[in-house]
């Protein structure tokens, strides 16, 4: 009973709390700016810490195959990474680095 009561209050109230919000986004224009600034540098770093790891990536030896078609051999058709235990854990290390780094990103533009 007490339920529909408090959603029956909420909706009523939305407006008036999206309302308010308005307000004090057009009060403070800077935090217009905020979410712009924001996401360009959750950006730029995922573009730095994507470039680091396609060079991580890009360290594995590299394995080509050949094949044999009406007596032409053909080269570079398809090719394949192999990677060591510790390239693996590297790339490991690397992702599990980039999620701590988003996560702290994320824990700054809350609290900043």
């Amino acid at each position: 009973m007490l339920v529909p009561y408090k959603a029956q209050e909420a909706f009523r109230l939305g407006p008036a709390y999206a309302q308010e919000t308005c307000k004090v986004v057009f009060a403070v224009p800077s935090l217009f700016l905020y979410p712009m600034v924001d996401v360009s540098i959750k950006v730029a770093v995922a573009g730095i810490l994507g470039r680091g790891f396609l060079w991580l990536v890009a360290s594995g030896s590299v394995n080509t195959e050949r094949a044999l078609i009406n007596g032409h051999e053909i080269t570079d058709g398809h090719r394949t990474f192999a990677y060591s235990g510790k390239e693996l854990c590297m790339m490991v290390y690397w992702l599990a680095a980039t999620l701590w780094v988003f996560e702290f990103l994320m824990a700054l533009s809350h609290f900043a």
